[in-house]
């Protein structure tokens, strides 16, 4: 049975869907190491997920999914903050 790791999306420091010709991988790093510290073959906050071919694409909508995510995040969080004034 697959474990399940939750990591908040605004915990993420990078998120990239990395392929070439033979391997495809989803990479991410975290702000805090102790979110992944059970995660099998964590390396320094960073993760590397091997994706199977027939996953690809979907791989590459899970990036752009999250990558707008934490950005849209961001952007709220900055807004509460005073932070963002886009006029």
């Amino acid at each position: 049975k697959p474990r399940v790791l939750e990591i908040p999306l605004l915990e993420l420091s990078a998120f990239k869907y990395k392929r070439n010709l033979f391997t495809s991988r989803i990479i991410f790093r975290v702000t805090k190491l102790n979110l992944i510290r059970d995660f099998p073959k964590s390396e320094q906050g960073e993760v590397k997920l091997k994706i199977k071919r027939k996953y690809k694409e979907e791989a590459r909508r899970i990036e752009s999914f999250v990558i707008y995510r934490v950005s849209e995040l961001r952007l709220a969080e900055m807004d509460e903050d005073g932070e963002f004034d886009p006029m």
